[in-house]
């Protein structure tokens, strides 16, 4: 059974509001969009959804018993509206920018991404088969001759043979190490060279667009911090901004607990909204803006990396090769 994905969500919200808007009831409207689903999944869920209808459920009431697929401050939002062919008009338009940013920001990281995995298996790769077959070799051939190595051959020796007696260890530690990443992920994420700006940056986009979009449903500012934790899809931001709406129900200034997540110019650019009345444009425009430089700051990362992978296999190969063609060079000016 193929995975619902969230662009599957969309398209469906998005089919019901049009067929809503052409006067057609909620329930033929449903009908008619279970028509050749291509995804069983899909498939039942619309009709779960509509055997809820039919038992007397709101569409609202109905969303809520789906949270993996309609976050709950969607559900609110449907409940408020008056025209429902509107509101869910307005829920898919708001859906279709966050998803048509972060699906072209994360496929163009998918290659720097895959570069990065690609050097370091190959880097790995070939260091195992240095250490473990080739090394040995050089070694039996440097004892026949009983000459004295220099230190970084000496070192590398001693390296391979802690890597032949001990690779359970480094293979133990290796996986712990995995395990650890994986599970700290969201907050590791955050602190990758040159990767870690473009998660933080593209968790605040998220978080922009749905202020403006919660706001601009005339959600108080706490409400709307709200919504934002349950679509930056980061653990770590996602606890500031829960913290961020607890506080502003007993305040109504900005909380200091922002401050790690927002940059300076998000709490200036709210300082102007709250004045002007214009909060939800003003954040939209400031969303787009750090859209574009995400697609700008992905460039410079990809070149980065393909230097840096460069080097390491270059070091690497370099290291080795001088290490072991040292004591040669040695032997020939001994003769």
């Amino acid at each position: 059974m193929k995975k619902i994905l969230p662009v599957d969500i969309t398209q469906f919200i998005n089919e019901v509001a049009m067929l809503l808007q052409s006067g057609l009831s909620i329930e033929k409207a449903l009908k008619i969009v279970q028509i050749e689903q291509d995804k069983s999944a899909m498939d039942k869920l619309i009709g779960d959804i509509q055997t809820n209808l039919a038992d007397g459920m709101s569409l609202a009431d109905s969303w809520a018993k789906y949270p993996q697929y309609f976050e709950p401050f969607l559900v609110e939002s449907l409940k408020q509206g008056e025209n429902l062919a509107i509101r869910l008009a307005q829920i898919a338009q708001y859906r279709e920018k966050m998803e048509e940013n972060e699906m072209d920001l994360i496929h163009e990281m998918e290659f720097p991404m895959a570069y990065l995995m690609s050097v370091f298996t190959i880097f790995v790769i070939i260091s195992s088969i240095l250490l473990i077959y080739v090394m040995p070799v050089f070694m039996e051939m440097f004892d026949a001759f009983g000459i004295q190595l220099p230190a970084a051959t000496e070192f590398l020796f001693i390296f391979s043979d802690f890597v032949l007696y001990y690779w359970w260890i480094i293979l133990s530690g290796g996986l712990s190490l995995g395990i650890l990443l994986r599970l700290k992920w969201q907050t590791v994420k955050l602190y990758l060279p040159l990767f870690g700006r473009f998660y933080q940056k593209l968790a605040l986009v998220r978080c922009l667009h749905t202020l403006a979009f919660t706001l601009s449903q005339k959600v108080p500012l706490s409400k709307a911090f709200e919504a934002a934790a349950q679509v930056v899809n980061n653990s770590v931001y996602a606890k500031l901004l829960q913290q961020a709406s607890q506080k502003m129900l007993s305040s109504s200034t900005l909380p200091d607990t922002l401050s790690p997540f927002f940059t300076k110019k998000v709490f200036h650019v709210m300082m102007i909204g709250t004045h002007t009345n214009q909060f939800e444009k003003l954040l939209t425009k400031l969303a787009d803006l750090y859209t574009k430089q995400l697609h700008q700051m992905i460039g410079p990362i990809v070149r980065k990396y393909q230097l840096i992978g460069i080097i390491l296999i270059a070091v690497l190969v370099g290291i080795f090769v001088i290490s072991m063609y040292l004591p040669i060079f040695m032997m020939g000016q001994g003769l």
